[in-house]
């Protein structure tokens, strides 16, 4: 938890500087396009005048520097932040695996005649990482996109509350729909893949294992064909989330 509060604490410095990057740059490209603007704009007239400049050009080339430099921080401190949500999610899978290792290592013997150890295995090694890669990262990326969207729009709301509500409320409105839509689908492809995860792994590990029984009974046709159905099931969920992603 206290990282989390660390990483939302580096989400807001990043996403203002990312909003003030933005910001930065709109001054200096006004004096790029009309210099005159120095003199008539009264804020620009103030900074002007308060640091000391003798020369428009002198100023001009404070206001890139200026606006580099925040973009640049901006930049930096984004990578930071998805350096961060990285290092943090690949953290927290180690962890998980972990915690379930542990947990069925102190299961009774009987845990274990139910369960088939291929599928045991599978949740350990490939489930807890899909939990991590699928859902906590993306979270947390999708929280940090967010402050710097509200940022940006907050930005922008300042400059023109009217184009800035109307934009918002348009993708908004089509974001919402789209994950309205997708939400009971991608439930169950979700619920299918783990199954067809589960059937591949236990027909690849009762291969691996049975080697000797299924060369004598001539069964490798039945076991390939074991193999091969969940294996298409998840090539062909894979592509469609893939798509929709």
């Amino acid at each position: 938890r206290k990282k989390v509060v660390l990483l939302i604490i580096l989400m807001m410095m990043s996403a203002v500087m990312q909003s003030l990057g933005i910001a930065s740059v709109m001054p200096f490209l006004a004096v790029v396009g009309e210099p005159s603007i120095i003199h008539s704009n009264a804020m620009l007239t103030f900074v002007f005048d308060y640091l000391g400049f003798q020369s428009d050009d002198s100023f001009l080339f404070f206001l890139g520097v200026v606006a580099f430099v925040m973009f640049f921080v901006g930049t930096a401190l984004n990578i930071l932040t998805q350096w961060s949500v990285t290092m943090f999610g690949a953290r927290q899978q180690f962890h998980l695996s972990r915690r379930l290792m542990e947990q069925y290592l102190r299961r009774p013997y009987e845990f274990y005649l139910k369960r088939n150890s291929s599928d045991l295995a599978k949740i350990v090694l490939q489930e807890t990482g899909l939990a991590i890669t699928g859902a906590l990262t993306p979270a947390m990326r999708l929280m940090s996109h967010a402050l710097v969207a509200i940022s940006i729009i907050g930005f922008l709301v300042f400059l023109s509350p009217m184009l800035a509500a109307s934009v918002a409320t348009i993708l908004g409105t089509t974001f919402a729909l789209i994950f309205f839509f997708t939400k009971r689908w991608l439930t169950a492809v979700g619920k299918e893949r783990v199954r067809a995860q589960r059937e591949r792994f236990v027909s690849a590990s009762e291969a691996g294992v049975g080697q000797k029984e299924i060369r004598i009974l001539g069964q490798e046709r039945s076991y390939l064909s074991r193999f091969e159905r969940p294996s298409r099931r998840l090539a062909n969920i894979a592509g469609y989330t893939g798509v929709l992603q």
